[in-house]
């Protein structure tokens, strides 16, 4: 028998590990696409070390796969990131429950998670509570006298500390004096850290001549803020070729505030009004005697959109068409343009029917008809048109009380650089304060600042009135001085 090379040997010693830290989780039900149902998590922080979700579920058996998302840096833009996923089960019968509604993650960056549940032909989902999962948190030794101790913590510019204690730690006592927090939350010793981030307040100044389109940003405290992007700025810069490119914040003095473009997970949703409606005289449909709707979408231009239908009816099958009327040209009748079309069936009284879905072009120029072969039904009843569309917001640093204006619709500006963008690391792990801009105005670069109100016509036209006057007293005034001279 040969002799090994060289040995080792270690104490096993049993530990049971401490009691897993849970903490209830603030939880906002969010605007969603049919089909799936959407939630807005809040951490107390961000970077904690959470290891899984916890979901309560009202109602009874549940098979439906969810996901976890998180914004992440991708280039010069956040994007949503996957950070766990599981499938939701539960199983109820003779009165017991059996359930698997934990999703495991990868512990975030972000303070605000996005939970997106795949609903499948089922309700929303009954959603009631979010439990945080942390990771096994270590536990520190230390020697100390009987009493109060201090402890300090908070401060990320400091490292690890090395101490003699160290040499120690084979001789602890396998069950060592316990200590525990004191009542009442940590005190604040001294102001908050910044982190030693200078952040960017402004940038340099732009020429606002060419910009369409404004909205005024509300001031505040300071901080860092999210402007979410509506349908309006994605009808005027989110289509092509501008691409949001064209989108600045600027404050009174023309200099740009620095920000970070983020692309949501969730979607933007609009209602669209569905009206009954013929086609216009002398535009033949593309079948016969079919049922006629005009969908009216607040805005032409929305890029990457679809429209969605609903209807409250359970047994039917319809052949659905979308197309939009063109106008008529020189030597061109108006006609019909076939944009898309689907069989639309459904044959089961106990669920409602599915939605419809189509996709629009990022650019129409003409109105948007529905049109529905029926055959010897009665007309299928539309009960609700939405429109879908990517979901877009901007980060940036506000300083207190600073009025701002979000600028838009300018076809020649190149997508910004900023300054900013370098520390886009640190932006995406701290708490946004989420500020909603003002209505759409034109904007107006010289003089009158947007959005001031214009001359009351009626007291224009009293002052135009009043000046001629003065004139008019004027040149009779000078005309009788002068028959006067000539007379003398």
């Amino acid at each position: 028998m040969t002799p090994p090379d060289a040995a080792s040997a270690r104490q096993v010693t049993v530990s049971s590990p401490g009691p897993i830290l849970r903490a209830p989780l603030a939880l906002e039900r969010r605007p969603s696409e049919p089909g799936r149902s959407r939630f807005r998590i809040t951490l107390p922080a961000g970077r904690m070390p959470v290891v899984a979700l916890e979901l309560t579920v009202d109602g009874g058996h549940l098979s439906r796969d969810a996901r976890v998302l998180e914004a992440n840096l991708v280039g010069e833009e956040a994007l949503p990131r996957l950070i766990g996923q599981a499938r939701l089960t539960r199983v109820v019968r003779d009165q017991v429950t059996a359930d698997a509604l934990r999703i495991p993650i990868r512990p975030p960056a972000e303070p605000q998670l996005e939970l997106a549940v795949d609903d499948g032909d089922n309700p929303p989902l009954e959603l009631t509570g979010v439990t945080a999962v942390f990771a096994e948190l270590p536990w520190i030794y230390f020697e100390a006298q009987p009493g109060s101790v201090t402890a300090s913590f908070g401060d990320p510019r400091l490292a690890a500390p090395r101490y003699d204690l160290e040499a120690a730690r084979a001789s602890i006592p396998a069950v060592p004096a316990r200590a525990s927090w004191g009542p009442g939350p940590p005190m604040t010793l001294g102001p908050e850290p910044e982190d030693g981030l200078p952040m960017p307040e402004t940038g340099r100044a732009i020429e606002t001549a060419g910009f369409a389109y404004m909205r005024e940003i509300p001031p505040g405290p300071a901080g860092l803020i999210t402007v979410p992007l509506d349908a309006a700025v994605m009808s005027r810069s989110g289509g092509s070729p501008r691409r949001l490119r064209d989108v600045r914040v600027i404050d009174r003095a023309s200099l740009q505030v620095p920000y970070l473009l983020e692309k949501r997970d969730e979607p933007l949703i609009l209602n669209a009004r569905v009206e009954r409606r013929d086609l216009p005289a002398g535009v033949e449909p593309p079948a016969t005697r079919p049922s006629s709707y005009i969908v009216h979408v607040p805005y032409a231009d929305l890029p990457s959109s679809r429209v969605v239908l609903t209807t409250r009816a359970r047994v039917f099958e319809r052949t659905v068409t979308i197309g939009m009327v063109v106008p008529a040209q020189e030597r061109t009748p108006a006609r019909f343009q076939r944009l898309d079309g689907a069989r639309w069936t459904h044959a089961d009284e106990a669920t409602a029917a599915a939605p419809l879905s189509f996709a629009l072009p990022d650019s129409r120029r003409g109105d948007l008809f529905l049109l529905i072969e029926e055959g010897d039904n009665q007309p299928l009843p539309i009960e609700k048109a939405t429109v879908i569309l990517p979901s877009y917001a901007i980060r940036l640093f506000r300083r207190p009380d600073l009025p701002l204006r979000l600028v838009y619709g300018k076809d020649d500006l190149a997508a910004p650089r900023y300054d900013l963008q370098l520390l886009a690391p640190q932006l995406l792990g701290r708490v946004a304060t989420e500020v909603a801009p003002g209505p759409e105005l034109p904007f107006s670069p010289g003089g009158q600042p947007p959005g001031a109100p214009a001359v009351p016509p009626a007291v224009f036209w009293s002052a135009l009135a009043l000046a001629v006057i003065v004139l008019l007293t004027m040149v009779v005034r000078l005309v009788r001085r002068d028959a006067a001279a000539g007379v003398d």
